[in-house]
């Protein structure tokens, strides 16, 4: 669990702090022992991918083009017709027999 959230390509510093007094000494104790944890963690850090302009704006049409299926669908499941039908006149078929 530790591991998702101090992993990574950034460099993480962890502060613990305990304290002598008897009345705390289980929370110090779980203090150390959270740090004990943390500190064994080795992460492997990834190279980061550039990528150019016509590969990230054919992806944003592909999923622009996504949404623009999804919503569609959504709309004839709303409606009641078949959203699995990929012909535009089937699903004006199916409109207007819902229609009527």
């Amino acid at each position: 669990l530790l591991q998702d959230s101090i992993g990574g390509n950034a460099m993480t510093t962890l502060i613990c702090t305990g304290s002598e007094e008897k009345q705390h000494l289980q929370e110090t104790l779980s203090t150390l022992q959270f740090a004990q944890r943390a500190k064994s963690i080795k992460n492997q850090p990834v190279a980061n991918i550039v990528r150019g302009i016509e590969e990230v704006t054919k992806e944003l049409a592909t999923a622009m083009m996504e949404v623009k299926t999804l919503r569609r669908k959504l709309q004839l499941l709303e409606m009641g017709a078949n959203p699995t039908s990929n012909s535009v006149a089937d699903d004006q078929t199916n409109i207007q027999s819902i229609l009527l």
